[in-house]
């Protein structure tokens, strides 16, 4: 008995398509609450005043967070916060702590697994947009910490950036703004 196969190969003078990667979707990195999601690219001017001083956590861990403390003699209006090569930006409405002084948390996603650059702009008081504020991230991958079923990433760059926050089982997140319930102590039994 004897068994044959033909194959067929061709060859054709087009290449391959070149597929370009998908535009990072911001929600996979992070989150601004209180926050408006926008299309398109990040507002700027590339010859606008600069934002001023941004302080910000150049390190991140997934589910962690970052205080994000701005200070500027501008009048800022509204932020947009972006990551580079995203067709997205939040838009927030800044807490001015005091003169000059703006500040928002970012929350990042518990499936952060790379590195990014934060981008943050803003819209002025008198109509303009400030040039784009740019800074790399880092992503720190957390240690595992034994078999229990709590889980708790801190991360600490300024004194304000004390991150620890608790996700309950039904989705509740459990923050320095949302005390939530008591915690109960099982060695004093207390709560």
């Amino acid at each position: 008995m004897a068994v044959g196969a033909v194959g067929v190969y061709s060859c054709t003078d087009e290449e391959d398509p070149i597929v370009k990667p998908a535009a990072p979707v911001l929600s996979n990195y992070f989150a601004i609450q209180n926050s408006t999601v926008a299309q398109g690219t990040i507002p700027s001017n590339p010859s606008g005043v600069s934002l001023g001083e941004v302080v910000i956590n150049s390190t991140a861990i997934a589910g962690g967070s970052s205080h994000i403390t701005i200070t500027s003699d501008n009048n800022i209006q509204k932020l947009y916060v972006s990551i580079k090569g995203s067709n997205q930006y939040y838009t927030i409405t800044p807490n001015q702590t005091k003169s000059n002084v703006y500040e928002f948390i970012i929350l990042l996603s518990q499936y952060l697994n790379q590195n990014f650059e934060i981008q943050i702009s803003a819209l002025l008081g008198d109509g303009s947009t400030t040039s784009l504020y740019s800074n790399p991230i880092i992503y720190h991958t957390a240690g595992t910490g034994g078999t229990g079923g709590l889980q708790v990433s801190l991360s600490f760059n300024n004194e304000k950036d004390v991150d620890l926050y608790v996700i309950q089982p039904d989705g509740t997140i459990i923050f320095y703004g949302n005390k939530g319930g008591h915690v109960y102590d099982s060695v004093s039994q207390q709560y």
